[in-house]
């Protein structure tokens, strides 16, 4: 059942005979929320679960904001890692590190914090309150059970 949230929805709601729009047995939100229960119960009784990403990220001297693979959604990162020496880095709030950016000037290092935040096209990006000091990669713990489908008509998780 591939395509928009609203043909999925139509298409489940034939299936259990709820196909009167106008008067729903069962409330939108509350069948979007059992879709997503039994796609989190098949993909467990399949055996997904969290995976490394290696090199999910290629650090850069210019940058602090990296924009995550497409593969990769918001929701589903867990931990991010360096690849080198496999020292993870400590998650806060977009909030934090765009406070630690205003008061450090052009400081870069190590980071050893990050957060995420979504970029205008919806994607998911990971920021770094320091420029790097020099090229490397992070790894990215990331779960392999679908993301949530949020409310709307938007495609829901494959």
């Amino acid at each position: 059942m591939a395509g928009a949230g609203n043909t999925v929805v139509t298409a489940a709601r034939a299936l259990v005979g709820d196909n009167n729009a106008a008067r729903p047995v069962i409330a939108q939100d509350d069948f979007r929320r059992a879709v997503n229960r039994q796609v989190a119960f098949v993909a467990k009784k399949l055996g997904l679960g969290p995976a490394w990403d290696d090199d999910a990220i290629t650090l850069s001297l210019t940058e602090f904001d990296y924009t995550l693979p497409t593969s990769v959604d918001y929701n589903q990162v867990i931990a991010l890692q360096y690849s080198s020496d496999r020292r993870q880095l400590d998650k806060r709030s977009p909030e934090e590190i765009r406070e630690l950016r205003s008061g450090t000037g052009s400081a870069s290092g190590r980071s050893y914090l990050y957060a995420m935040d979504r970029d205008s096209s919806g994607r998911a990006v990971v920021m770094l309150p320091y420029l790097p000091s020099h090229v490397e990669t992070l790894d990215a713990y990331v779960s392999t059970m679908p993301s949530q489908w949020e409310s709307g008509p938007g495609t829901p998780p494959s």
